[in-house]
Formats: C-alpha cells, structure tokens, sequence
C-alpha cells in the first residue's frame, strides 16, 4: 500500500518529512505532493505562507495537480493523507475518479471543504475537524458531511494546525494521539 501526503500551505518542511517517517513502516512507499514542486521555503508566519500560497499556486492549481497525480494512480491501492488545504484539495477530486475499492483518504482540517459541500465521495473519507473555527461553525459542518456516504467525521480537541510544528497552534498531545490513529488505519 502506498502513502500519498497532500501538505499544507507550508508545503514540504522538516516537521512533515518526520510526519512522513513516523508512518514509513506502515507504508511500501510514500510520495509527497505539495504546492511548491518540493521547494523549502522558512516562512515568517501563517499569514506569510497564505500570502505565497495564494500568489505561486492557489487552491485551484493544487487541485489540478493531485488530479494529474491520481490520473496514472487509477487501478493502485492507497491512502491520502491531506492537512489543511492538502485536505480540501484531496475533498474536491474525491469524486472526480473511480477509485479501487481499498483507496481511503485521511483529512485533517481542511477548512476550505465548508465551500464544497455539494461532492459526493467516491472513497471512504475520514475528516479530522478543528475543535472551532474562525470562519465557520465546526458542528454544522460536520451535521451536513455525517448524512454522506463513505463519510466519516471527527472532531477533534485540537485547534487548526495541531499536527504542523510550524503553526501557532501546534500540540504534542494531539499529534503523538493522531499519529497512533494513522498508524492503526
């Protein structure tokens, strides 16, 4: 079974490569998609890595590169792992394809999945929500996402960000606990 990891608008940093490693035993490999083609890039704060993403690729870019991506992946067997925009991006294709049957994605707040409520699955998805949210309310979210096949919801006691050492609300807790659920997936 292969790994695939969508990552946040902080693309591919040290802290997601050790994400990544934690879980290598599990998988036979892992590749890792992110909006910057691998570039590494120390960012000032969150609302600085906003700033980039939304100027070198946006949402719909990123959407357009897992869809590329999951093209030549149609018969395999795998998991999507997505953070943040990485989840939102991994929501908008999930009904874009005839998946095999042992494909699953694994979201972690992805926010942005609030303005695409009207998509229908075609995987098992499971979506891991902040326990509040800025922009909207978490529970009514989750109400509307609960009626839908092949999806399950979870809110977790964490804020947006929990699994990303680069964020402001990063927390040990919450990532060593998600990172024993992942492993048991």
């Amino acid at each position: 079974m292969k790994l695939i990891v969508l990552t946040d608008i902080y693309g591919k940093t040290k802290h997601l490569e050790k994400l990544v490693q934690s879980l290598s035993s599990k998988y036979s490999s892992i590749d890792i998609i992110d909006p910057y083609e691998s570039l590494k890039i120390d960012f000032l704060n969150e609302a600085d890595a906003y700033t980039y993403f939304q100027k070198n690729c946006g949402l719909d870019n990123y959407i357009d590169k897992l869809s590329q991506y999951l093209k030549v992946q149609q018969n395999n067997e795998y998991h999507l792992l997505g953070f943040s925009i990485g989840a939102s991006v991994i929501w908008a294709v999930s009904e874009k394809y005839q998946f095999n049957e042992k494909v699953k994605a694994i979201c972690f707040y992805g926010s942005q999945i609030r303005n695409f409520l009207y998509i229908q699955p075609n995987i098992k998805v499971d979506l891991y929500f902040a326990k509040k949210e800025l922009n909207f309310n978490t529970d009514e979210i989750i109400n509307i996402l609960m009626k839908k096949t092949k999806v399950n919801c979870f809110k977790t006691d964490y804020l947006h960000g929990f699994m990303n050492q680069e964020s402001k609300n990063y927390n040990k807790n919450g990532y060593t606990k998600y990172i024993d659920i992942l492993r048991n997936i």
